[in-house]
């Protein structure tokens, strides 16, 4: 089976790009999504599962950039997926839970397609942040995740990546599992030494 998936996060990039005074860019959005779909199903490409993958987050806050604009119809989507993250650099002055930041989507999620399955595509928190620790953020996302807290999710994704923000490598950002060992503690716990992680998928309740 083939996964793919168009990666909402250009939100205020396409929302005036083609008329700078008109808010068009959900409707393009969805327009070009629908076209790509017809057309590989018109191709006879039926071992795709579509996923509508946004953030946590509408970025600009403003009600024409809601992510409900920009879906393009439970006929096109197959699975919803969303990227959910805590700060991102170790000089962010927020250490935002990941308990919390979900359960501001999740319900958006649920209602806008009550039939489909979510995964969330995405999450992480980088190492080095004074505000809080990687490892315990971590962990109790994961409990959270594996006690069903969130009934629709089917399955999730790490962020395990790495990165350079400017000249100083204290202000450097890093997700990477492997290079910390409390987080690596955490996820041999949590998902490398269990069976079921998430326990049984319910999709008819949010």
């Amino acid at each position: 089976m083939v996964f793919l998936e168009w990666y909402l996060e250009w939100w205020g990039h396409i929302g005036r790009l083609w008329r700078p005074t008109l808010p068009d860019g959900p409707e393009r959005f969805r327009d070009a999504y629908r076209r790509i779909i017809r057309i590989c199903r018109e191709e006879g490409a039926e071992n795709i599962t579509w996923v509508f993958h946004v953030n946590n987050l509408d970025v600009p806050d403003n009600s024409w950039n809601r992510l409900e604009q920009y879906y393009p119809g439970d006929e096109w989507i197959d699975w919803l997926g969303v990227s959910v993250y805590g700060a991102a650099t170790p000089r962010d002055s927020e250490w935002p839970e990941f308990r919390g930041l979900m359960d501001q989507v999740y319900p958006r999620l649920a209602a806008l397609a009550p039939s489909k399955p979510v995964i969330l595509a995405e999450f992480g928190v980088t190492s080095g942040n004074p505000h809080g620790d990687q490892a315990s953020w971590a962990h109790r996302a994961l409990a959270d995740l594996s006690a069903f807290r969130w009934h629709r999710i089917i399955g999730f994704s790490w962020w395990n990546e790495a990165w350079q923000n400017d000249n100083n490598p204290a202000h450097n950002t890093n997700m990477r599992v492997q290079d910390n060992p409390a987080l690596s503690e955490v996820f041999q716990k949590r998902v490398g030494k269990q069976d079921k992680v998430l326990g049984r998928a319910v999709l008819t309740n949010p």
